[in-house]
C-alpha cells in the first residue's frame, strides 16, 4: 500500500492530481465531482501566481487510500464541466533532503527509481511539440 501525505493536524490524506480541467471549473465543482467517489478532505485548483487564472489542473485529497485508488481507477477520463479529465495518484518524491511533488502511477517513488522526477505542464496547445 502507498503512503498518504500528512495534513496540518497530522491526519493522513491521500491525494490525486487532476489535469485537463476546464478554465472555468471551480473548487466547489471539483469537490462535488469527487465527493461521489468518497470523502474529500480538501481540494484546490492550481492558479497562475501572477494572473490568478486557472492552470487547468488541481489536487484532491481523500481520507482513505481505498477512495484514492477508486478515484484514479474510476474517475480518470470522466467528464467535468464538458471536458474529459485526467486523474493520477499525486506522488511526493524525496532526494537528498529536497522535496518535489509530481504525478505518478502509484506506490512509493517512481517505477524507475527514487531519483527520477516527473514534471507536469498544463495548458499547452495540442499542436505543441
Amino acid at each position: 500500500a502507498g503512503k498518504g501525505s500528512a495534513g496540518k493536524s497530522g491526519t493522513s490524506f491521500f491525494p490525486v492530481f487532476v489535469g485537463a480541467l476546464d478554465r472555468s471549473t471551480t473548487q466547489a465543482a471539483l469537490h462535488r465531482h469527487f465527493s461521489d467517489v468518497g470523502e474529500v478532505a480538501y481540494c484546490s485548483i492550481m492558479a497562475d501566481r501572477e494572473t490568478g487564472e486557472s492552470r487547468c489542473s488541481g489536487k484532491v485529497c481523500f481520507t482513505s487510500e481505498e477512495t484514492r485508488r477508486r478515484a484514479v481507477e474510476e474517475w480518470n477520463d470522466s467528464e467535468l464541466d464538458g471536458k474529459r479529465i485526467v486523474v493520477r495518484e499525486f506522488v511526493v518524491f524525496a532526494d537528498k533532503g529536497h522535496r518535489a511533488e509530481g504525478i505518478g502511477k502509484g506506490g512509493e517513488g517512481s517505477k524507475n527509481g527514487p531519483n527520477e522526477f516527473a514534471v507536469f505542464v498544463a495548458g499547452l496547445a495540442k499542436c505543441t511539440t
